[in-house]
């Protein structure tokens, strides 16, 4: 138990550091405890991801996005892009859509892809239409 809390407590410091909110710390220790029991190491690589993506470290958008990047593995990630790269979103579009609507790369595979199926053959909209709109995707 002293070394969860103390890896806790570091995470903390670590996300104050870097100008994570006070009150979006205390909404993670509220709501999503999980988040702060992570790995330092795995916590500075979702915070810099998403900082280099230009999220501001203050806002409760960035935290989110840290959340999602942090629920799931590397490999997990690579596969949920590649899925989007698959139903013809580039490289940037993805990464547009996910500042725009971090919670889209937390969906599954499978929901993604009925989605995309739904508005591209159903709708007839265009893939880059929906990337430029990823809230679609919570449909």
């Amino acid at each position: 138990m002293t070394i969860c809390l103390k890896g806790t407590r570091q995470n903390i410091e670590f996300l104050l550091s870097e100008g994570v909110t006070g009150s979006s710390i205390e909404r993670l220790v509220l709501w999503f405890r999980k988040t702060l029991m992570h790995k330092l190491d795995r916590i500075v690589y979702a915070v810099r991801t998403v900082k280099e993506l230009g999220f501001d470290p203050s806002s409760a958008t960035c935290v989110q996005a840290v959340r999602v990047l942090l629920s799931m593995s590397d490999s997990t990630q690579k596969r949920k892009v590649q899925t989007f790269k698959n139903l013809g979103w580039s490289e940037e579009e993805i990464w547009t859509a996910f500042k725009l609507h971090a919670i889209c790369l937390a969906f599954s595979e499978e929901k993604t892809k009925r989605t995309m199926d739904f508005y591209v053959n159903t709708m007839k909209l265009k893939p880059e239409v929906i990337a430029a709109r990823p809230k679609l995707l919570s449909f």
